[in-house]
């Protein structure tokens, strides 16, 4: 994502510290093999999963966006997100 974004190492490490603070570190017990395009995402959902999110937020209009949800896990744009009240 650093690369994607082109930040700074300073800013890479600020976000870092900022998601530390406000994010739930959990480990899925298991990955479940529900996109196979893109076994990455897979993570997403398990780590929502084991983290009771409300909601997951993504810009992945090919794989995570078209499920709409997860597990009674809504998933959403960025900028559905962002209009919410």
């Amino acid at each position: 994502m650093k690369e994607k974004l082109k930040w700074s190492d300073a800013e890479w490490i600020k976000l870092n510290e900022w998601i530390l603070v406000y994010a739930e570190l959990v480990e899925p017990n298991e990955i479940p093999q529900i996109i196979r395009e893109d076994p990455a995402d897979n993570h997403i959902l398990a780590c929502a999963d084991a983290g009771e999110a409300d909601i997951i937020v993504s810009g992945d209009t090919k794989h995570l966006l078209p499920l709409e949800s997860w597990k009674d896990i809504p998933v959403i744009s960025v900028a559905r997100f962002l209009s919410l009240p």
